[in-house]
């Protein structure tokens, strides 16, 4: 028999749960949203000081502190016009990927989740008195 993680939980605990889950995956969102722009926003104010303050001659830094940027940019936001490596992105690939692997899984047979569980032996040198 298939395990059903939502069969688990009753109504309304289920649907707390999956708000719950969506604010936090927003907050993460956001909170990577704004830790761009305050990398950005840095790497605007400092470049600007060491081009006028060395009159040219920190190019070099800017250039490799722009490769940075560029690369938090596409970690944050995706690459452009494909949204490849987005939070979005992501999200449809392991979706994909859940959906391929249930597939296969399905195809040996009904799969249960107790089936991957494996329990362990207690370590001898503990007794039950041990435990409270």
């Amino acid at each position: 028999m298939r395990y059903n993680y939502d069969d688990h939980y009753s109504g309304h605990s289920s649907r707390v749960d999956r708000e719950s889950l969506q604010y936090k995956k927003a907050k993460k969102i956001v909170n990577k949203k704004k830790g761009f722009y305050y990398h950005l926003l840095s790497y605007l104010a400092v470049n600007v000081f060491l081009l006028v303050a060395s009159e040219g001659d920190s190019f070099p830094v800017v250039f490799a502190w722009g490769i940075g940027i560029v690369f938090h940019y596409f970690a944050v936001f995706g690459m452009p016009f494909t949204g490849v490596g987005s939070d979005e992105w992501k999200d449809r690939e392991i979706q994909k990927e859940m959906k391929r692997l249930n597939k296969k899984e399905g195809s040996k047979g009904n799969w249960n989740i107790d089936d991957h569980l494996e329990l362990k032996e207690l370590d001898e040198r503990y007794k039950d008195s041990d435990f409270v």
